[in-house]
């Protein structure tokens, strides 16, 4: 593990960073965590993937991921939020021309 690549404390206050953003991502109405592991450096970020709705049983799943700079830290409770609005979009518009509304977004 690479822990000198990093000023002293600083892989502690990151990871803490990102599972802090899981846990507000999660407070998200509707949202499950679909994906998480644990990165083998401990500098690296935590990996993390967010739902709103259910994308195994959903007939219609849209998918969104951030830039190539984009943390789990910085980028991932802003874009669960995101991704409620784009699915009640998708429902509106589903239900408008008779499709099903049964969406997720990832």
């Amino acid at each position: 593990a690479e822990y000198s690549r990093l000023p002293d404390g600083q892989v502690k206050t990151d990871r803490l960073a990102d599972i802090a953003a899981i846990q507000e991502a999660l407070r998200v109405p509707d949202s499950h965590l679909i994906y998480v592991a644990r990165p083998d450096d401990p500098a690296d970020m935590i990996p993390a993937v967010t739902a709103v709705g259910d994308p195994f049983t959903a007939d219609h799943v849209s998918v969104t991921v951030p830039g190539v700079s984009g943390t789990t830290r910085q980028t991932i409770a802003t874009m669960t939020q995101e991704a409620r609005g784009l699915r009640e979009e998708a429902r509106v518009i589903a239900h408008s021309v008779g499709e099903s509304e049964n969406v997720a977004t990832i």
